[in-house]
């Protein structure tokens, strides 16, 4: 099974860590709140990267997708946070070493101390490691940073965790399982995510809705009936007020992306399904529930 381009999931992860920094912050760092001050926020300077790392577009050919962020101390200094997320080759030396150079080019450019933080979300069989070391005779370097592997957590213990990013790690779990389990255990997977998120009870809607659209598009499935289940699932746990429907997360992504195509080719698809549901004797009522096609569109099918 195929899931979403290993490009999109970056992005998608990218977008999700600037909605809950502060609690990532709060996740990775115990001491977070006597750390940080929040009350001065957080800016977002990833624009910045560009003319720093001009290699990476060369190379990618798209943005950046790493996160730099300038947030303040209790102290009241600034401080830059460079947050690397590396998708593949965590323990080789090459990457230690960009990292490094990363590090001294922001150092260079900024003259504000930088905090690096890595985000290893590689197989839990891959050893990784957070310390960079470099020396020639008498001339040495040592570069350690905060680096967390998306396994270093079981998902016992991220599910017992009152912090949202806890979800995002065991989202980046299980995401790595896609084509190596069933759908269907995938897919109670995602549920019991949404399901922990739900039940918490301490976020807003809106805040809501980026998670579990980041969730149903990160932990990619197929199969339309198991979409379907989650999409009733958030419904009927939300009292109706958090509708999930693929129209909407479609139009989402359409609107991010530019993708009108990619948009009608989906319209065309739930046409399909719309259809075949009206030839199995599914009530007009139910097919729009299930698709949010309009009932007259349902009626000319």
């Amino acid at each position: 099974m195929m899931g979403l381009p290993r490009k999109r999931n970056d992005e998608l992860l990218k977008g999700i860590l600037e909605d809950n920094f502060k609690d990532m912050l709060c996740f990775l760092y115990p001491s977070a709140d006597t750390l940080f001050d929040f009350s001065r926020g957080f800016t977002f300077m990833d624009k910045e990267l560009i003319p720093i790392f001009p290699e990476r577009i060369a190379v990618s050919g798209s943005r950046i997708v790493d996160l730099l962020v300038k947030t303040y101390l209790n102290s009241g200094a600034e401080k830059w946070i460079l947050v690397h997320v590396e998708i593949e080759g965590a323990s080789k030396e090459a990457f230690l070493a960009r990292l490094f150079t990363y590090h001294y080019r922001l150092l260079d450019r900024f003259h504000v101390p930088v905090e690096t933080i890595v985000l290893y979300t590689t197989d839990k069989r891959q050893k990784v490691k957070r310390e960079y070391h470099y020396q020639v005779i008498k001339t040495e370097i040592r570069f350690r940073f905060l680096g967390y592997h998306i396994f270093d957590h079981s998902k016992e213990a991220l599910l017992s965790m009152d912090n949202i990013f806890a979800l995002v790690v065991l989202a980046c779990q299980q995401a790595l399982n896609e084509g190596k389990l069933w759908e269907e255990e995938l897919a109670l997977h995602r549920l019991t995510i949404a399901r922990s998120l739900l039940k918490n009870g301490k976020y807003g809607k809106d805040r809501i809705l980026r998670f579990l659209y980041f969730l149903k598009n990160f932990i990619f499935i197929q199969n339309d009936n198991l979409n379907q289940v989650f999409d009733d699932y958030i419904g009927e746990v939300s009292g109706g007020t958090i509708k999930m429907g693929v129209i909407e997360v479609v139009k989402k992504h359409a609107r991010e992306d530019g993708l009108a195509k990619g948009l009608e080719n989906e319209r065309k698809r739930i046409r399909e399904i719309a259809k075949k549901l009206k030839g199995l004797g599914v009530s007009n009522a139910l097919i729009a529930k299930a698709t949010n096609l309009p009932i007259h569109e349902i009626d000319a099918l």
